[in-house]
């Protein structure tokens, strides 16, 4: 049997009919716009789609133009609320930061941002900067630091070539370099390294001219000095061009004299007497020969650790520290401790940028070795440059169980720690190892030791991690050795408030 009743009957008649289409009707139903799939931008743009050229021609209509408007605004609102971080708001007291980016940020926008905001802490105006006098204990002849001459001379000697045209009968191959303080000169070969990445004293000493004379001197006695022109980096560079050790001999000569002059006249213990923050630029000079002279010769043995264990070397970079001080907004008068401190750079780092009372505890021992030599190297160069700086503490041992570090950590008040290999095990016993830090201590992190999506609940209010109060921040390229691509990282303030409150609307819903 059919569907449609008896088969043998007569079949249907189908009339065809030619129905009108009314383009009007259809253009304004068109107006009508649904919610784009795109970036709102292309939301309007003429399609590639094959369609008639009238409809490419057409132009939006008011109502069209206004859709846009309104979806363009819906879009955005959208966007602002997907990049809220997901950090419960129990533990984030930055709410507002614009480090929490969820946006798909790529990593060339990362490092635009990176070079553009250089850190700089804010000034303390509690730090005395200056520390020019030479006492009787650091006497000129006792003030040991290594030369620029003794990595280019004895067995290294090899390494390098005579930077200039020198008649070895008249002329030395040789310069000596003044500095702030009264102390012996530094002394420096002529010579240029055969590999490209060698040590090359002719660029260190035109930096630390340029470095004292943008630091040290007033306006006035720096300007023929830094001119672009006339100034050290343009008479470096010719005679550089034309290989006149005498030409480059003329530019020290000249920087030394001024020098004397301002130490002698008292202007640079005015300029230091004005000064109450060190800028990174400053701060990365002097950080930079301390490690040229100590770790740079050595640097073949920190690879030696085992790779996917809690034993991984890798080191943050000047920038990214001055930016960790800045966010913790750490001072003088206050303790800084980083706990796997490597070869001691951060350690040296809060001395000088900060002039902080400052930590480090170190587990492998070639690390340790390197940074004995920085630690005994560092205070003799700052006092060339005439600064004041922290003491310094690098400590050897499992800063799990170094007792020396264990009370240090009672009155901390800002501690790093790269945990960015640390297993699960190592995490947890350092949150445990928190219990002692006083209230309001910061802790800096590359691992959060907040999981994600963690609540407060009665089942685990006696966790510790309860106790700290987590913001993200974003790193950019550049920031740390491992790696030039951004990341992510944590400050975690030791605050009991949230769990003070959390237990007291527990007690009222017990109590009812």
């Amino acid at each position: 049997m059919s569907l449609f009743g008896n088969a043998a009957g007569p079949k249907p008649i189908v009339r065809k009919v030619s129905v009108p289409v009314v383009v009007k009707d259809l253009r304004k139903k068109a107006s009508t716009p649904s919610l784009p799939r795109g970036p709102p931008a292309d939301r309007f743009k003429p399609s590639k789609t094959p369609y008639s050229e009238s409809v490419k021609r057409r132009r939006l209509t008011e109502q069209g133009r206004q859709a846009q408007s309104r979806l363009r605004n819906a879009t955005q609102s959208k966007r602002r609320k997907t990049s809220t971080p997901s950090t419960p708001v129990a533990f984030s007291d930055d709410s507002s930061s614009d480090a929490d980016h969820n946006d798909g940020s790529s990593d060339i926008s990362r490092t635009k941002r990176a070079r553009s905001s250089p850190s700089s802490v804010e000034p303390d105006p509690l730090r005395k900067i200056s520390d020019l006098q030479i006492s009787s204990v650091e006497n000129v002849e006792a003030l040991e630091i290594i030369h620029g001459k003794d990595l280019t001379a004895g067995e290294r000697a090899s390494k390098y070539s005579l930077m200039f045209d020198i008649d070895a009968e008249t002329s030395t191959a040789e310069v000596e370099l003044q500095y702030p303080c009264v102390t012996r000169p530094e002394r420096f070969e002529l010579v240029s390294p055969l590999e490209h990445d060698g040590y090359t004293p002719i660029d260190d000493i035109k930096e630390t001219m340029i470095h004292v004379c943008k630091h040290y001197l007033t306006p006035s006695q720096s300007a023929r000095f830094l001119n672009d022109d006339t100034g050290i980096e343009r008479r470096v560079g010719r005679a550089w061009q034309s290989k006149s050790a005498d030409a480059f001999r003329s530019v020290v000569n000249d920087y030394n004299a001024i020098i004397t002059l301002a130490r002698t006249d008292g202007s640079i213990s005015a300029v230091l007497d004005r000064t109450h923050r060190l800028s990174l630029d400053w701060v990365k000079r002097i950080l930079d020969q301390v490690y040229a002279r100590t770790v740079s010769p050595h640097v073949e043995t920190l690879r030696a650790y085992q790779a996917g264990s809690d034993f991984v070397y890798g080191e943050l970079l000047p920038r990214f520290v001055s930016e960790i001080f800045e966010e913790t907004r750490i001072k003088s008068d206050q303790v800084f401790i980083d706990l796997g401190s490597g070869v001691g750079n951060v350690v040296l780092q809060a001395a000088l940028q900060i002039g902080c009372e400052s930590w480090g505890c170190e587990i492998m021992p070639n690390p340790c070795r390197l940074a004995a030599l920085q630690a005994k190297e560092f205070p003799a160069r700052c006092k060339m440059w005439g600064l004041n700086v922290g003491a310094v503490h690098l400590l050897q041992g499992d800063f799990l169980e170094n007792a020396e570090i264990g009370e240090v950590l009672k009155r901390a008040d800002v501690v790093l720690v790269n945990n960015q290999v640390f297993g699960p095990t190592l995490n947890s016993k350092l949150i445990d190892k928190f219990l002692d830090l006083k209230d309001g201590c910061q802790i800096v992190s590359l691992k959060s030791f907040v999981p994600d999506g963690y609540e407060m609940a009665p089942r685990n209010q006696d966790n510790p991690i309860n106790l700290l109060n987590v913001r993200k921040k974003e790193y950019y390229s550049g920031c740390v050795s491992w790696t030039d691509q951004g990341g992510n990282y944590y400050i975690a303030k030791k605050d009991p408030t949230a769990l003070i409150a959390f237990k007291k609307s527990w007690q009222r819903v017990g109590r009812r």
